[in-house]
């Protein structure tokens, strides 16, 4: 199986409030906060996805996003 690697200079994420996972992540805000609108256009509830810093993640959310085990796929 591939091991997936988290490239360490993403500092923004796109994260689905009701799985509790990450679905992507990018260098800069602008680029995730156009992720975060297409998972949100494609999504069943409106305002699924919000754009968190790693910070925000690790301290309030209390999960890696370096660690590609707390990512899922937004289309499943």
């Amino acid at each position: 199986m591939k091991q997936y690697i988290v490239p360490p200079d993403y500092k923004y994420f796109v994260y689905n409030i009701y799985t509790h996972s990450i679905c992507a992540g990018n260098e800069y805000k602008e680029d995730a906060q156009d992720v975060c609108n297409e998972c949100n256009e494609i999504s069943y509830k409106p305002n699924t996805y919000k754009v968190y810093t790693a910070k925000h993640i690790m301290t309030r959310l209390n999960l890696d996003p370096y660690d590609f085990k707390c990512w899922t796929n937004p289309t499943k």
